[in-house]
């Protein structure tokens, strides 16, 4: 009977066990975060679903989740706050010499922060320790405005574009366990910005085009041991596409962006990551917003329009596989 209890206690521990795992890679698998006017909105890949979750600034840029499950935002003009998602609480905040941007969170729960301050010393980022909850670092240097950001191990990929005639496009790196800044990339600056994404060991780096300008596509690919670039995927591989919009979003060796085709329609341009060849563009009806994550093989992401009463915000499920839109959700703050 011993024998027999112990064999049913054991198989009750699995089960539970596995019940609660299964729960929550359920949960955490099929949720994407989208914020709009300072509202953190959470969206359900799985049942197409979107609820409010958060209330930041209404001028906050930039919400991210810290390895603790708090989401840090710009909660004042020159202040960074965390809540708590599950009680709505703030649970605590951060003063920071200048208005925060844009936010990088590490797996050691340090926070780099970008401002729009030009000072003697260049741009700045701002690191803050998030379970001190204390501001512990300054680094300068920075001889650009910030356009994008991507975390790699224990590194900062950031990219900035210089604001004097003539000037620049920068990529830095920022070591994140000496808190210590490299430059490791730059061009002319022309009619692009860069936008970074990682997949694997390599960089890509979008060059995306500024609002009425025209200049070829262009996406380089750095590799990231070396720090230099390997590949550039030109305007001739980029078929029927006459205009990258963003960076990339990468699922199973897939990279997936927005972009303008070639017959001026917007659109969704699929391409091996591997080989930088172009698996498909699919047409989409108006312009893209943003990308706000994939899941499997939904892709979602945002469209934007103007109307008298105030921008009207869609959030777009769309199946990658079937090249087809499975449903759009407008939202609002009363959700």
């Amino acid at each position: 009977m011993r024998v027999s209890n112990k064999i049913l206690l054991l198989a009750l521990v699995i089960l539970f066990c596995y019940t609660n795992c299964l729960s929550n890679d359920t949960s955490s698998n099929s949720s994407l975060f989208f914020l709009a006017d300072g509202t953190l909105f959470s969206i359900d890949v799985r049942s197409y679903s979107i609820k409010q979750l958060l209330c930041f600034h209404s001028t906050a840029p930039d919400v991210q989740q810290a390895p603790d499950g708090y989401f840090w935002g710009r909660t004042s003009l020159n202040e960074l706050g965390a809540q708590d998602p599950e009680t709505g609480n703030r649970i605590g905040t951060i003063l920071l010499p200048a208005r925060p941007y844009h936010l990088v969170i590490t797996p050691s729960e340090k926070a780099y922060i970008t401002h729009n301050l030009l000072t003697s010393r260049g741009f700045f980022v701002s690191v803050a320790d998030t379970r001190e909850k204390k501001l512990v670092k300054r680094i300068d240097g920075i001889m650009g405005l910030y356009t994008s950001s991507t975390l790699y191990g224990s590194s900062i990929y950031l990219a900035a574009l210089g604001v004097k005639r003539p000037d620049y496009i920068y990529i830095y790196r920022i070591d994140t366990e000496t808190d210590t800044l490299h430059e490791i990339h730059k061009a002319l600056k022309t009619d692009y910005r860069w936008e970074l994404s990682v997949y694997g060991d390599r960089l890509y780096i979008s060059y995306v085009c500024g609002k009425n300008r025209d200049a070829p596509p262009l996406i380089e690919v750095m590799d990231l041991d070396t720090e230099k670039i390997v590949s550039r995927i030109r305007s001739d591989q980029l078929r029927n596409i006459s205009k990258v919009k963003d960076g990339m979003i990468f699922s199973e060796g897939v990279g997936v962006f927005p972009c303008v085709l070639k017959d001026s329609f917007y659109g969704i341009c699929l391409l091996d990551a591997r080989n930088g060849q172009v698996l498909d563009t699919i047409p989409v009806n108006g312009p893209i917003d943003r990308f706000i994550g994939i899941k499997g093989e939904t892709l979602v992401f945002s469209t934007k329009e103007l109307s008298r009463g105030g921008d009207t915000i869609s959030i777009h499920f769309f199946d990658i596989k079937k090249r087809e839109e499975v449903k759009a959700v407008e939202i609002n703050q009363s959700m």
